[in-house]
């Protein structure tokens, strides 16, 4: 399993219709396992933390397109890790 957290440092406004698409989408794609959204209510930085079954799974999501486009959300950094266990 892989873990991939991204950073967004500038506000990001979560509880929209859109993110909630975006979440509901990225849970039915394949190899997903979880995921958690997280905000810092006082600076306004985000974290993406999500879990797949396997890197090629992760990979193959980023080449979908969300259906109606783009959040246009583009995170500072994103980093990959091996889960060593559950």
């Amino acid at each position: 399993m892989v873990c991939r957290i991204a950073t967004y440092d500038g506000k990001v406004n979560t509880d929209t219709e859109e993110m909630r698409a975006f979440r509901e989408w990225m849970g039915e794609q394949a190899g997903f396992k979880s995921a958690y959204h997280v905000v810092d209510p006082h600076t306004g930085m985000a974290l993406s933390i999500s879990f797949w079954e396997t890197v090629e799974h992760l990979a193959a999501m980023a080449d979908r397109t969300l259906p109606g486009g783009s959040t246009g959300l583009k995170p500072e950094s994103v980093d990959v890790f091996n889960v060593l266990h559950e």
